[in-house]
């Protein structure tokens, strides 16, 4: 797909939590805390950079989350690199 471009479907049915784009539950922060701000933001700059690289390479995603449980959107949806197209 690097010479090409491409498209990629993402299925996800709970958060990543092994490999290089693990992320840890952030169940520990309560809506209306001082923290719950930080629930926007990503965790960790893996899935930012992944979507930089796919725009380089012309390579679009499409995510399709189904969880049971808390998803770190704030984090995985960093890998549509639309919001950077649009920057």
């Amino acid at each position: 797909m690097r010479a090409t471009g491409g498209k990629v479907f993402l299925f996800a049915s709970s958060l990543p939590v092994c490999g290089v784009g693990a992320l840890k539950p952030r169940d520990d922060i309560k809506p209306g805390s001082e923290n719950e701000s930080s629930l926007f933001r990503p965790q960790s700059p893996f899935y930012t950079k992944l979507a930089e690289t796919c725009v380089d390479k012309r390579i679009t995603v499409d995510l399709f989350l189904f969880a049971q449980s808390q998803f770190d959107v704030a984090t995985v949806g960093e890998v549509q690199p639309t919001h950077i197209l649009l920057r």
